[in-house]
């Protein structure tokens, strides 16, 4: 079934294109970033007593977040790989950022009174001082998918798989095994060249069709590969109670490498995201409650909002200070209460962007984006001709 949107972008709300099931999974990798973003940005872990049973769930549930990134790029590439460069789409992604930057800048600077964390030059140039990281990289590799689709649609089976290899061992075991996080000057998982990566192996799956009636076996394989992340510091810091911690590792070195794991690029990691992505890939696209159908499509399209707002430089410490993650996590060890507060982050900003984007049409945002985009494409078109004739002459 063909997909009308990409990961971000659209500003409309219709069902009948749309692959439901990927859109939960949309949906449900948005919220593990929204719930990572928690755990990091409150600094729990630096306040919650290791070796605590509240502790391990919330290192088993910082495990289970580190998929979401890596889903959505798969998501992302799955269906940029039938689809053309459109600037429009390009446009469509850069205004709600320009807006959310300038936005949120001007609340906290002048509203909340509060301390800001952006210049107004990264604020106003969010794409290449990395306002949003992912963002910058997204556009990044969105400009350069249509070479990827050249390559993706010549190289043979036996080819693409020996190139997948090669780029599974440079980018993903050596790291995992040695932790030598690029190593290649790549910058790990926050790297055009790691999307680049995901983006091959969801094009593999796009052209050669993935394995059909084996939803358990990639449910399993999920499943076994994100437990070994938290698992595997749960054995450090087992070995390190019993005095084996430094024997095995080099002194000063332990705590770094208990936690070796929680990167995105690391070989469970990437297998429970790509097993992941296929147990949603081979699910039904549609389910028997229109409501549900109807909420998923919605949430689906506002991903990206969530993502602008939750994650924005100087909005985003002062909303979780006044949440108080850490109290409930740290002090209270209400692990439930801390889920629900992020679920409330999330349905807020879904909430946020929602009005956003219906304010946008009443003022005809659609309409003066595709006269922009149809200016560009004219522009680039005389660019490109120009060059043409210069070069045959």
């Amino acid at each position: 079934m063909k997909q009308t949107d990409t990961f971000i972008g659209g500003t409309g709300f219709i069902v009948s294109n749309r692959n439901l099931s990927i859109e939960l999974l949309r949906v449900i990798s948005m919220f593990t970033i929204v719930m990572l973003h928690a755990l990091v940005k409150t600094n729990v872990f630096g306040e919650i007593p290791q070796g605590s049973v509240t502790y391990f769930i919330a290192r088993a549930i910082y495990g289970l977040c580190m998929t979401g990134n890596n889903v959505m790029v798969l998501i992302s590439a799955y269906f940029l790989v039938d689809s053309k460069f459109n600037v429009k789409r390009v446009l469509s992604l850069y205004f709600p950022v320009l807006f959310y930057s300038i936005a949120f800048r001007l609340i906290i600077q002048y509203i909340l009174g509060s301390e800001v964390s952006s210049s107004w030059r990264n604020v106003l140039l969010p794409v290449t001082s990395r306002e949003y990281w992912f963002f910058t990289v997204y556009i990044g590799m969105y400009f350069l998918f249509p070479y990827f689709n050249i390559l993706i649609s010549r190289m043979k089976q036996y080819e693409y798989l020996r190139l997948l290899i090669l780029l599974s061992v440079f980018f993903s075991v050596i790291p995992t095994f040695l932790g030598t996080e690029g190593w290649l000057g790549d910058n790990g998982s926050f790297s055009i060249v790691w999307f680049a990566y995901l983006y091959f192996i969801s094009g593999y799956l796009k052209r050669f069709g993935m394995i059909k009636g084996h939803q358990k076996k990639w449910r399993y394989i999920y499943l076994c590969s994100i437990m070994i992340i938290p698992l595997y510091e749960f054995a450090m810091i087992f070995l390190e109670q019993v005095g084996l911690g430094n024997l095995l590792v080099m002194e000063g070195h332990f705590i770094n490498m208990s936690q070796q794991l929680y990167q995105s690029n690391v070989l469970p990691a990437l297998v429970a995201s790509v097993s992941l992505f296929m147990l949603f890939l081979g699910r039904n696209s549609r389910f028997k409650n229109s409501f549900l159908n109807s909420s998923i499509a919605c949430f689906g399209k506002l991903t990206f909002g969530i993502y602008l707002i939750h994650n924005n430089r100087n909005i985003a410490h002062y909303f979780w200070e006044k949440i108080n993650i850490n109290y409930w996590l740290a002090e209270r060890e209400d692990i439930l209460m801390s889920i629900l507060l992020t679920l409330l982050v999330f349905v807020a900003c879904a909430l946020i962007d929602f009005l956003r984007i219906k304010l946008w049409n009443l003022f005809g945002y659609e309409t003066a984006l595709t006269k922009l985009a149809e200016f560009i494409n004219n522009i680039f078109e005389k660019v490109f001709r120009f060059f043409t004739k210069l070069n045959k002459q």
